[in-house]
């Protein structure tokens, strides 16, 4: 139960009908803030904290929770407080790329790929007494020794 938007909807006269109305949601889901404890879409917060004379995160507090985990919140302090970069090094490209076996690796790939592709065996006697290629201008597959 939200007890901070009930005292502020008390304390400005509002009830969950008429918060609903000035804010463009059914009542039903005015009354859900208050009872089952729901927040609603950000563009519907603002309105309704405008309404109330109070400040959104006052009035639902979980979505500006910080939620990052507790070993990375001092990175995250020192981000904040930063004012300037000292130093900027474009060479430095994180993980794979930085290994010598990166344009290696990629260029194996590739020659396997293409040896895939590779044309397929040549077409051969039908007999295949002799194994010369079949001639091409014939549709039966004869060679010319056979």
């Amino acid at each position: 139960m939200n007890e901070v938007l009930r005292v502020a909807m008390a304390e400005k006269g509002e009830t969950a009908e008429s918060l609903a109305e000035k804010v463009g949601v059914d009542p039903k889901t005015a009354g859900r803030w208050l009872a089952s404890g729901r927040i609603p879409h950000p563009r519907t917060r603002i309105a309704v904290a405008e309404v109330l004379g109070r400040d959104a995160a006052e009035l639902w507090p979980e979505p500006f929770r910080r939620r990052d985990l507790p070993w990375f919140r001092p990175w995250a302090e020192l981000e904040q407080d930063a004012v300037s970069i000292r130093s900027y090094q474009p060479s430095l490209v994180p993980g794979l790329l930085q290994t010598e076996g990166y344009p290696r690796r990629d260029a194996v790939a590739h020659r396997s790929r293409r040896a895939v592709r590779a044309d397929p065996p040549p077409r051969r006697c039908r007999d295949g007494l002799c194994g010369q290629p079949a001639s091409r201008s014939g549709g039966d597959r004869e060679c010319r020794r056979c």
